[in-house]
């Protein structure tokens, strides 16, 4: 038995020398050379296209908006995305091992409790928190990953706040719209009212008139 090295080393001196090398044992040199090769060039591809994946996977899982971490089942991060950690104003390196929670609540807060709920018993959750950094309205979705040997979990936070925003100020447009529509339908009820009453009106002043004269 030798090693790929020295097979090749071997297989050349004996091309080098001019000697008759196709004897069983030189041709078994051979087709463990040939098979070797071809096994590296397999694992060189097979590895350069994990790599390149990997890093398809990484661009990909860091350009999406939401932010994203990758939790244990004690909330304690494994991986996160940028979108996370400029929310945090961390580095993505920096976030690894840190409680979750710990991120966006303090003390005993109950969505904070919830949450580590949801992530601790892997199951599927979701909830909206006010209770975040301030003027933020933060929407928290908690999915456990079947397909893992290990128990963790994929937590999903999306800021909805300019979406809540929106939605209050189109309620106070549609408030004011609906106030506007009914005083301009009670001013059309009074003004076919008047309108109503003047004939009769005029008829009754008429008469006055020719009485007093």
């Amino acid at each position: 038995h030798c090693s790929l090295g020295e097979g090749l080393q071997r297989y050349i001196l004996l091309l080098d020398t001019g000697r008759d090398f196709a004897t069983v044992s030189n041709l078994y040199l051979l087709r463990q050379i040939v098979t070797s090769l071809a096994r590296s060039i397999a694992n060189n591809l097979l590895f350069r296209v994990i790599r390149e994946s990997k890093s398809d996977w990484e661009a990909t899982f860091d350009s999406i908006p939401d932010m994203i971490a990758v939790v244990d089942k004690d909330g304690c991060i494994l991986l996160s995305n940028e979108a996370l950690a400029q929310f945090c104003s961390r580095e993505v390196d920096a976030l690894e091992g840190v409680s979750f929670c710990e991120l966006f609540f303090e003390g005993d807060d109950p969505d904070s409790e919830q949450i580590q709920e949801f992530i601790s018993n892997g199951i599927p959750g979701s909830l909206a928190s006010s209770h975040t950094p301030p003027d933020r309205e933060l929407r928290f979705r908690v999915v456990p990953n079947i397909y893992s040997s290990k128990a963790i979990s994929i937590v999903v936070v999306q800021d909805v706040t300019d979406a809540e925003q929106m939605q209050k100020r189109n309620r106070e447009l549609e408030l004011k719209l609906f106030q506007e529509a009914r005083l301009s339908s009670i001013g059309l009820l009074a003004s076919g009212i008047a309108h109503n009453l003047n004939g009769p009106l005029m008829t009754i002043m008429g008469s006055v008139d020719l009485a007093l004269h």
